[in-house]
């Protein structure tokens, strides 16, 4: 949606018009979806497992017993796993930064692709991203979340390179570059996805799951999303506009997210945190 927003006021207005002021109109109309959202907030119940968890505390604190929650007891008591989940949000950051923010950049300043197409590339990957976001939940329903995500990791990993060199040989022919964008990120990145945030729901009590999996995702973030562009422009910059140093640098990552992710299975089945 917000692609389609940019796209839209890209096509009608004039380029000066838009660069001027017509690229604020996208933005304003994120006052509507923020209305939504706090509506939507305000009528979602809680789950079960957080009732509980509130009633407990609420009868501590009647008994004059109140526990220590949040940050710092979430830190004490799971450094092992919040490092690990760290991991785990590595490849989900890498991947969409390569594939849904640089891969416009490269498109335009190494293919010569049109600004537009970029937004089109965009529009086409979310909407093939929605059904293989939905086959992900099936597939961690029937297989398991992390089976799921390691699948998806591997998938990411395997399919990194390749698709990138697709879309390098393309020649900025806008539906194969498409094709390269829904393979590695559409389709095989939305395995991981589709399970991720379940995932770190499952490491973490009640009592702390919030703060936990706000940690996980946030605190790597600079690594995960604000590095991953300006790495990858000086790969390419490296390599001449070859896309083979951004795909082994996403190969990796991926590969220790795997790695993360089952060494987290491992320690929740010992009943480690």
């Amino acid at each position: 949606l917000s692609s389609i927003l940019i796209a839209v006021p890209t096509l009608v207005l004039p380029e000066e018009i838009f660069f001027n002021w017509g690229w604020r109109i996208p933005f304003l109309s994120a006052i509507i979806l923020t209305l939504i959202v706090v509506y939507l907030k305000g009528i979602t119940m809680e789950t079960e497992d957080f009732k509980k968890a509130q009633a407990k505390l609420e009868a501590q604190e009647a008994e004059g017993k109140k526990q220590k929650v949040g940050f710092i007891p979430m830190v004490k008591g799971y450094w092992k796993t919040l490092l690990l989940g760290c991991g785990t949000r590595w490849v989900d950051g890498t991947f969409y930064n390569i594939f849904i923010v640089w891969i416009l950049s490269y498109c335009i300043g190494w293919l010569g692709m049109p600004l537009i197409q970029t937004y089109i590339i965009t529009i086409v990957a979310c909407v093939f991203k929605i059904p293989f976001t939905l086959f992900g939940g099936w597939c961690a329903q029937k297989f398991g979340m992390t089976r799921t995500f390691v699948i998806g990791g591997l998938a990411s990993a395997f399919l990194s390179i390749p698709t990138l060199k697709v879309i390098e040989l393309s020649g900025g022919n806008l539906f194969v570059t498409i094709m390269g964008v829904v393979l590695g990120w559409s389709i095989a990145y939305n395995l991981i996805w589709a399970v991720i945030s379940g995932l770190w729901s499952s490491y973490f009590e009640t009592e702390v799951r919030y703060s936990g999996i706000s940690f996980v995702y946030h605190v790597p973030s600079f690594l995960v999303a604000g590095l991953v562009p300006t790495i990858c422009t000086l790969l390419i910059d490296y390599g001449k506009g070859d896309t083979i140093y951004v795909g082994i640098y996403s190969t990796i990552v991926a590969l220790i997210s795997v790695a993360c992710a089952i060494a987290l299975k491992y320690r929740h089945d010992r009943g480690m945190k």
